[in-house]
Order: structure tokens, then sequence, then C-alpha cells
């Protein structure tokens, strides 16, 4: 997860409560050091106690994080030295056992699923974006789709 927010911090706690192995990022060494003495450093009600049961997933780990990010890339790329920036979601997808759409970019909006999943190890989504629907997601060969909202 890139960023220890309320939408990155809660929505890697959540995977790494379904078993998945999550790498938490941030810019803020604060935010990271807090996390790693087992604090959380956001309030959302409940999430404390997930994030205790998962600090050992949530830091520390070796996993490789690709991003595609077309507006803040430039941004990005300092504070973030250990992920692969990418230009092309489906180069960033080859492999990957998950995508998580955190942004609504137009470039988001028009992606073929079925090529995405095709190109994944074990393609789940997680659509923090509500751009896809559920169904459409899993005709396409995704195991497995979560939207935040609906």
């Amino acid at each position: 997860m890139i960023g220890t927010g309320y939408v990155g911090l809660v929505s890697g706690v959540c995977f790494s409560d379904f078993g998945h192995q999550v790498v938490c990022v941030d810019k803020s060494a604060e935010k990271l050091a807090k996390l790693q003495a087992g604090q959380v450093p956001i309030y959302e009600p409940g999430l404390d106690v997930a994030t205790a049961r998962n600090v050992p997933a949530l830091v520390g780990a070796r996993a490789t994080v690709g991003v595609v990010d077309p507006q803040g890339r430039r941004e990005g790329e300092t504070p973030l030295p250990g992920v692969q920036w990418q230009d092309d979601p489906y180069a960033v997808a080859e492999g990957a056992e998950a995508i998580i759409i955190l942004a609504e970019w137009n470039e988001f909006r028009a992606l073929d699923m079925n090529r995405l999943a095709a190109a994944m190890s074990s393609p789940k989504m997680a659509d923090l974006r509500n751009i896809y629907g559920r169904e459409d997601v899993l005709a396409a060969g995704f195991v497995a789709y979560e939207g935040v909202g609906r």
C-alpha cells in the first residue's frame, strides 16, 4: 500500500486480515515508526484491533510493489524508492496477485479486464473508487473483487 492514511492503511489492514501479504510504505517516518511500535497513526473504529493482528505483515515484508500513477509519479518516486513505477497498467499487472485502484484517472476507467486478469498470477481487485462493477470484473476472470461503498 502506498500511504498509511485513511485509504492505504485501512485497505492494507483489510487485505492482511484476509491473509494477503501486504507492505505499507509512506513518506512519513513518524507514521511508519508508530506502526512498527504497534500504534495506529490514524483513527478508524476497529482499526487498532485489526492492525495489532497484522503488524508483522504490514511492515518489514519483502514484496514487490508496482505503481501506475499518471499524475503523482514525479512526486512519489523520491519518497518511495523501493516501488517499481510503470506507465503501463498491463505491465504492472504481469504476475501480480492483486490490483488496487486508488485513483479515478481516465486511464483507469477503460482498462481491459480480460487482459489484466490474464496477465496476473491470481487476479484479485480492490476498487476503492468503484469504477468497475463486480459482475463485469469476475466475468473477465478475476477470482475476487472488492468495491468500497457499494
